[in-house]
This record gives structure tokens, C-alpha cells and sequence, in this order.
């Protein structure tokens, strides 16, 4: 049995995430399909007699609101009654389709993993209720829930998290339901970093170049430099524009800071002409130090990748563990009767919204029948 609070209603909450895509970097945005259907307690509802007729208006409601939601192609909303242990609650189900906004942290790109969050709020103050995830049934990933395949791989766990936000008149309750897509990474590597780790190496053939003939060895260093610069402006068009450095940025900058460094060296070195011994001696050297640098950058970048993708999973194989555990509980907690059949409620609303056009509701259908 769930405790309820004399004081405050408690609404349960459980979202389904029927469809996510479109998930949009640079706007911080995506699509979702979701079904969510909030619960309360409504003691005069426990002894409902079949084929008794129900308005929902009748009622307290929760006003329930989501906070993320920019724009909206479809929304349909109905009520129904549902009977736990012998407690009745009144349960409002609702199908949403729209966009979603959500903030996006990508200092680990490409080798990130985004939240997509669904904010749940109401326009009552935090004093009067209080959002909860529904444990009698966890919220869920659909079956058929699809997200960029080519792109995105979403993770079989949902998680919640409850807080309050503060408004003009108080606070407002808070209930955060989010399920986690992790970025493909395999584009990035093959097409950008691969391409940038073997330009980055080309400066090391300047050193082929006659230590005596400077201008060609600067000639050949700013072709290379060049050519780093054309790639980077390639790479931007799939690198998103944000006003902090990611994890590949930092890796594009520093493969070109080489080069720089390189072509630098090649105008120290011309500086000791004179002494032809001395020169080649401090040349060799540069060479061989180069060589070990540019092979333990290159190596400390995948130990680094590596490691947060290792960190990255064991945390997402740990969430799904505890998510499934939740799962098997909830299966095995209480039986739920639900008299639906026999408790239609009068209200059944829905509002459909496609472009400008706006569909009557079932429930004006039905009087006018």
C-alpha cells in the first residue's frame, strides 16, 4: 500500500517514451513520441459501483504541465479510473507528440551520451502536491522506440528525478523522466580523426628536406599548415558550434599546434649554419623528439577515449541493472483491478493538432451524437 499525505497529494507519475529522433546538436532540441499517465488518490472513488458514471471535473486535479515542451503536432488526453489494493485513483493518460528542448553537454564529443529529458511540472504550488515516479508500474522504453540508428544508440533504462523550481507565486513541483542516447562514434573517427592524425604526421617529413635549404622545409611546413586549416573548416560542418572546446576540438587544435612547433624548429636550426656538425647533431635530436611526441600524443588521446568510454559504459551497464531490478519488483509489489469497463467516464477529451488544423474533441462528438 502507498502512503498518501493528508496534506499533500501525491501524484504518481509513469512515462513510456513511444518514439525519439530528430535529435538536433546545434538547437539543443528533439522530437519524442511519449504516453505518460499520472495517478492520484481519490478516496471517493473507492466504492464505485459497476456501470456508475464518472466526471472527472468533479474532481481534484493536478494540472500537470510539461515544462520542456516547445511546440506540439499532437495531444490527447483522457481519465480513467483504477483500482490498487482496494484504493481507488483517479488516473489522467495522455499521448504527446512534439518537440522537446534539452540542454546538451558535449565537452566529451563525439564520444558523449545525452540525457533526453522529459520535465514534468504543475501550475500548483509545491505545497499542495508532490510529483513522484510511479514504482507500481516504472516508466518505460517502447519497443519500437526509434532514434537516428545511424546516429544514436538509446539505452534499455529510464531514470527520474524529483526537485522543485521556483516561480513568481512559490515553488512548483519538478519530476524529471529521461532515458540516455549515446552517440555513434564511428563517422567521427574514420573521417575526421584518422584524416587529422595522418596530416598531423606529414610534418615529420620535412626533416627529409637538406637542413641547408631551409625555404623549401618552410615551403613544404606551410602547404601542410594549409591543408590542416581547408580540413578544419571541412570538420566544422559536422563538429557543432558551441562556445567551449570539445574533446575533438582539442584534438584537431593540437594536431596543427605540431606543424606550428615543426616549422618553428625549421627556422631555429637555419640559425646555426655555421657550424655544420653542431647543426645536424641538434637536428637529428628534433627529429627523434618529434617522433616520440607526436607518437605519445597520439597514444595519451586513445588512452583518454578509452577510459571515458570504459567509465561511460560500466555507469550505463549499472544504471540498466538497477532499472531492470525496479522492473522485476514492480511486476511482483500489488495487483491492480481496474474497472474501467464498467466506470466509463463521461469526459473523454481529445485534442489532435496537426499544422493549424484543430480536431473536435471525442467528447463533443459524443454529445452531439
Amino acid at each position: 500500500m502507498e502512503a498518501t499525505n493528508s496534506l499533500k497529494k501525491t501524484v504518481y507519475v509513469r512515462m513510456v517514451f513511444i518514439r525519439m529522433d530528430n535529435v538536433e546538436t546545434l538547437k539543443e532540441q528533439f522530437d519524442g513520441d511519449v504516453y505518460f499517465r499520472a495517478r492520484w488518490r481519490e478516496p471517493k472513488l473507492d466504492n464505485l459501483k459497476e456501470n456508475q458514471p464518472v466526471d472527472h471535473r468533479n474532481f481534484w486535479n493536478p494540472a500537470i504541465q510539461i515544462r520542456n515542451k516547445v511546440s506540439e503536432k499532437f495531444s490527447k488526453t483522457w481519465y480513467e479510473v483504477l483500482t490498487i489494493n482496494g484504493e481507488a485513483y483517479l488516473v489522467q493518460k495522455s499521448r504527446q507528440i512534439g518537440t522537446f528542448a534539452e540542454r546538451l553537454e558535449l565537452h566529451d564529443f563525439p564520444f558523449d551520451s545525452q540525457p533526453l529529458n522529459v520535465c514534468f511540472t504543475s501550475s500548483l504550488p509545491e505545497s499542495e502536491l508532490e510529483l513522484v515516479p510511479d514504482t507500481v508500474k516504472p516508466s518505460e522504453i517502447g519497443v519500437s522506440c526509434y532514434i537516428h540508428a545511424q546516429e544514436w544508440d538509446l539505452e534499455p533504462f529510464v531514470e527520474s528525478e524529483t526537485s522543485v523550481a521556483a516561480t513568481e507565486e512559490g515553488y512548483s513541483p519538478i519530476l524529471n523522466i529521461r532515458g540516455l542516447a549515446s552517440r555513434k562514434y564511428s563517422f567521427f573517427i574514420w573521417n575526421i580523426i584518422i584524416i587529422m592524425t595522418l596530416i598531423g604526421s606529414l610534418p615529420l617529413t620535412t626533416f627529409a628536406i637538406n637542413r641547408n635549404n631551409p625555404q623549401r622545409r618552410l615551403l613544404l611546413g606551410f602547404i601542410l599548415a594549409l591543408t590542416g586549416v581547408s580540413f578544419r573548416f571541412m570538420a566544422n560542418q559536422s563538429i557543432p558550434k558551441i562556445p567551449y572546446q570539445t574533446l575533438l576540438d582539442r584534438y584537431l587544435l593540437v594536431s596543427m599546434l605540431f606543424n606550428y612547433l615543426v616549422c618553428i624548429w625549421h627556422i631555429i636550426v637555419s640559425r646555426f649554419e655555421d657550424d655544420s656538425d653542431t647543426q645536424g647533431t641538434m637536428d637529428l635530436y628534433a627529429f627523434i623528439a618529434t617522433v616520440i611526441i607526436y607518437i605519445a600524443y597520439q597514444l595519451a588521446f586513445l588512452i583518454v577515449v578509452a577510459v571515458k568510454i570504459l567509465l561511460k559504459q560500466r555507469k550505463i551497464k549499472e544504471k540498466v541493472q538497477v532499472y531492470q531490478t525496479n522492473l522485476e519488483k514492480a511486476s511482483n509489489a500489488v495487483q491492480v483491478k481496474n474497472p474501467i469497463k464498467g466506470n466509463k467516464l463521461q469526459k473523454r477529451q481529445t485534442v489532435a493538432k496537426f499544422s493549424h488544423l484543430i480536431l473536435k474533441s471525442s467528447y463533443e462528438k459524443e454529445k452531439t451524437e
